[in-house]
């Protein structure tokens, strides 16, 4: 059983997921530190959905429906 078992996949994701996690700690910080004013950070952090939305669509991980 545990030769089937996908170690590396495993292992890349638990290491991706922390990266992520990371540099979501440090932007947050960076963008608490910087923005005093809650409608900015609102929209700094709406500007960071936009891209993260758009690099999926271009890199074809969310589909059009047709």
């Amino acid at each position: 059983m545990w030769e089937n078992f996908p170690h590396r996949y495993l292992e890349e994701t638990v290491l991706t997921v922390f990266l992520w996690i990371g540099l979501w700690g440090a932007v947050s910080l960076v963008v608490e530190d910087y923005m005093k004013v809650w409608s900015s950070k609102l929209i700094m952090y709406s500007i960071f959905a936009l891209v993260a939305f758009s690099l999926l669509y271009a890199r074809e991980h969310i589909q059009s429906p047709k």
